[in-house]
């Protein structure tokens, strides 16, 4: 198997909002999908999955 390192992403950010509100902002598709991205770009979330490896 090779190495995905030259493909990795990362990236920190410190939000001014509750644990709980921040974690639903990212997990839930209708948020992210808002979040992600300028003003008048669209995204579309096709699957999410926070298993363990999922």
């Amino acid at each position: 198997m090779s190495s995905t390192a030259d493909r990795e992403i990362a990236f920190s950010r410190t939000f001014n909002a509750p644990r709980d509100l921040t974690f639903e902002a990212w997990t839930r598709p209708e948020h992210l999908d808002r979040w992600m991205g300028p003003r008048g770009f669209v995204t579309e979330t096709l699957a999410m999955d926070f298993r363990v490896g999922g």
